[in-house]
């Protein structure tokens, strides 16, 4: 697929089949996520997967529990075969930018000294990367929080 097809198809998909991801396809989508840019390469993205059933259930149930379902209007949202769910570490940043070669910035001090908190910047993009490898592969995907 060109990069245009998978910029102008993606959409958020909010009804799935409970059809398991091929271990191949997830990881090439995991994979898109890893390498999104990341300010100083700091590797303060973290990526949580649920996949299949139990583990994906276990999400809901503490996130829409029971009671709360029958007026959901995405009741096939919850069958969605895997959850990414991607977390910014912003330890991390203020780590990498303590070491010699980026003290300088005074970024290393603590997360107040960041004029931008490129910790969730750096994670937005991991997600959005995510979301096109999906495309790609034929996958339906959703961001939502």
């Amino acid at each position: 697929m060109e990069l245009r097809e998978v910029l102008t198809g993606r959409r958020m998909c909010r009804s799935f089949l409970a059809d398991p991801v091929a271990p191949d396809v997830l990881d090439r989508v995991l994979d898109a996520g890893r390498r999104a840019p990341a300010a100083g390469n700091s590797a303060g993205t973290h990526l949580v997967v649920l996949e299949g059933p139990t583990q994906t259930a276990r999400y809901w149930d503490v996130t829409l529990p029971a009671e709360r379902r029958p007026g959901f209007r995405w009741p096939h949202l919850l069958d969605a075969p895997v959850l990414v769910l991607p977390l910014a570490d912003p330890a991390a940043y203020v780590a990498r930018y303590a070491e010699p070669d980026k003290a300088r910035t005074g970024l290393g001090e603590g997360t107040d000294a960041w004029p931008t908190p490129y910790w969730t910047v750096d994670t937005a993009f991991a997600a959005m990367s995510m979301l096109l490898a999906a495309e790609d592969e034929g996958l339906g995907a959703l961001f939502f929080g």
